[in-house]
């Protein structure tokens, strides 16, 4: 499996979806956000929050070289929602589509991303090595998944 050689910051991700601590651990676990991320995170929902659980307050007050884990592991628990692992694999198309200039090979982390979130039938069309359905470019069909997914997630 290739590794996602980069993280994504908190402004982005919270422009394109709702996020879960579930979701955060899963992210953490696999190195897409950093702690800070998850800190920032807390912070705004703490700052949301009428009454919040203290591993909240808790988590709002850590630096970025302190642990997480536990506190977003209890916050997790305390949440009871499943991760949705293709909001992350949807974050990070988003983010490589809008940051093309900056990759050496678009398409290859797309086929690095396809990969390692096991070959989800709905990426594979703009896969520049698997075969393409229906008319229009890689990139054009790119782009239709993540105004198709932008719109799933914005009903969270």
């Amino acid at each position: 499996m290739d590794l996602i050689t980069f993280i994504l910051r908190y402004d982005f991700i919270s422009k394109k979806v709702k996020l879960t601590w579930n979701d955060i651990t899963y992210a953490i676990s696999q190195q897409l956000i950093s702690r800070e991320v998850v800190i920032k995170y807390a912070m705004d929902e703490l700052s949301k929050a009428d009454t919040y659980p203290p591993q909240l307050a808790e988590l709002a007050s850590l630096t970025k070289n302190d642990d997480v884990h536990p506190l977003i592991d209890e916050l997790g628990s305390l949440e009871g929602k499943e991760v949705d692992k293709k909001k992350w694999m949807y974050l990070l198309l988003a983010f490589v589509f809008e940051n093309q200039d900056k990759f050496e090979d678009p398409f290859g982390m797309v086929a690095i991303i396809y990969s390692n979130f096991d070959y989800p039938e709905e990426v594979s069309n703009f896969v520049h090595y698997m075969p393409s359905k229906g008319t229009g470019s890689l990139l054009d069909k790119w782009e239709a998944y993540l105004k198709d997914r932008e719109e799933y997630y914005s009903k969270d």
